[in-house]
């Protein structure tokens, strides 16, 4: 019925416009465009007529005063939504009862939340690292690939490595590749995977767990706990009670050694007699781990 009614009012139209238009002669282009209308609603009409045909034939015809009107049935309330409730009038004639006084905004517990994201405190002794810096050395090998957390540490891939630069190369050996938050809850991200080639010309391949070889993630130091600076037992370097350390990997020819460097602050008095303040600080390099292949 809507479609009729749209023709209708089309056919309306044109003829009007035909009426406005009969005293100039139609141009080549409005012939066209009218036998195109024409042809469209033609074509209108006959789907309009096929769509007819195929409804009666496949619903039967209309019955006697049309279709039946179908009550709309209220949908169901979903579980989660609870019904409103009017508040309750109050009586002006009703006695006050006592009610339970609010606590005094100035209260200072009032306002106090626990932070979830705050550092749990640790027993003081021994002393646990919370975050390490690592660094890989690589020396008398014909090849050398150290891969840690999914990153390259070795610079002699496919060339030798060479002898140290100096002999005394460790004593300043610190890392550069730090760790993240993740290891307080999750320990190291990966194994040390090592594949060299030593002098001999074999080609070897391991693994190093560190969590094996640091348990508990201890950290390895020459200071005896009486020996320890109080304050740094408890709160650590920052003062924030994280205690960092380097973690150091050297491959030599057929031999992998891990060591750990940690700074430790001790009570003992660098300067008594000149500086009451600067206390002495340890970071020795202690051997963890060594094995010959």
């Amino acid at each position: 019925m809507e479609e009729c009614a749209l023709l209708c009012s089309i056919r309306s139209i044109a003829k009007e416009g035909d009426k406005q238009m009969s005293d100039t002669p139609e141009s080549r282009y409005a012939a066209v465009a009218r036998r195109v209308v024409e042809a469209h609603e033609a074509q209108l009409l006959r789907d309009l007529q096929l769509i007819n045909e195929r409804t009666v034939r496949e619903l039967g015809p209309l019955p006697h005063g049309g279709l039946p009107v179908q009550p709309k049935r209220k949908p169901k309330r979903a579980p989660w939504e609870q019904p409103v409730v009017d508040p309750p009038t109050l009586d002006a004639d009703a006695p006050l009862l006592p009610q339970t006084p609010l606590s005094d905004i100035g209260d200072p517990d009032m306002f106090k939340f626990s932070n979830p994201f705050k550092k749990k405190r640790r027993e003081p002794w021994p002393l646990r690292f919370d975050s390490y810096s690592f660094d890989a050395r690589c020396y008398h090998t014909l090849r050398c690939s150290i891969i840690f957390d999914r990153q390259q540490h070795s610079l002699h891939l496919a060339d030798p490595s060479g002898d140290p630069y100096a002999p005394d190369w460790k004593d300043d050996w610190r890392g550069g590749f730090g760790s993240t938050e993740e290891f307080e809850t999750r320990g190291f991200p990966s194994t040390v995977d090592i594949r060299w080639t030593a002098m001999d010309g074999v080609e070897r391949y391991v693994e190093v767990d560190l969590e094996k070889i640091f348990p508990g993630h201890l950290m390895l130091h020459n200071v005896a706990g009486e020996d320890i600076d109080e304050f740094f037992l408890v709160y650590g370097y920052s003062g924030n009670g994280r205690n960092h350390v380097y973690i150091l990997l050297e491959v030599n020819d057929r031999t992998i050694n891990v060591y750990m460097r940690a700074d430790v602050l001790t009570k003992h008095l660098a300067d008594p007699q000149h500086d009451p303040h600067i206390k002495i600080s340890r970071n020795d390099l202690i051997l963890a781990w060594t094995k010959t292949y």
